[in-house]
């Protein structure tokens, strides 16, 4: 899909341009037709178990919608977060850390670096079943060879077929 706008190259559920901001047109109809379709569709494995409270990760998620699943998903180690949601997630936890450094050793300063960066743990988890794996191939972080292959999962797309953690991204809205 092409803004019309400015020209640039959009995502079919996109409802603003990212580069000029702009609303785009039938944005309504086509959420509906999305949805139609999710709806239309057989799922011939078991639905992952809803945690109370859970937002489902969306195919596309901006900045501030990965902040807001980033903090709602604190402790959910189930389902499935998509690659934009943990990219934009980890870029949110590291900057907050930086800032938290830059201020000092403090206790609160330590409390809440603490709690920046404990969501990250359930982060990739989720991260990990969206491509297939387990989400125990997460304790790979306490090698140093296995953050590469932490690295090269985290970096794949997510597997397109409902896997055991539940439906694929592209199969979610984030609630407007």
């Amino acid at each position: 899909m092409i803004c019309p706008n400015c020209g640039a190259l959009l995502l079919d559920n996109a409802k603003y341009c990212e580069e000029c901001g702009s609303l785009q047109p039938d944005y309504e109809a086509r959420i509906q037709k999305a949805e139609t379709a999710a709806q239309v569709r057989v799922n011939t494995q078991p639905e992952a178990a809803a945690v109370p409270g859970e937002l489902k990760s969306p195919a596309y998620v901006g900045f501030k919608d990965a902040v807001k699943l980033y903090f709602s998903n604190f402790f959910n180690y189930s389902g499935r977060s998509s690659i934009l949601e943990y990219w934009y997630g980890a870029v949110f936890a590291l900057l907050v850390s930086v800032g938290l450094s830059i201020l000092g050793g403090s206790g609160l300063i330590g409390i809440l670096q603490l709690a920046i960066e404990l969501p990250m743990l359930s982060l990739a988890v989720r991260r990990l079943h969206d491509v297939g794996k387990s989400g125990w191939w997460v304790l790979l972080m306490l090698t140093g060879f296995g953050m590469i292959a932490l690295l090269v999962w985290h970096l794949r797309l997510g597997a397109p077929e409902t896997n055991k953690w539940g439906a694929p991204a592209e199969d979610t809205l984030l609630p407007a």
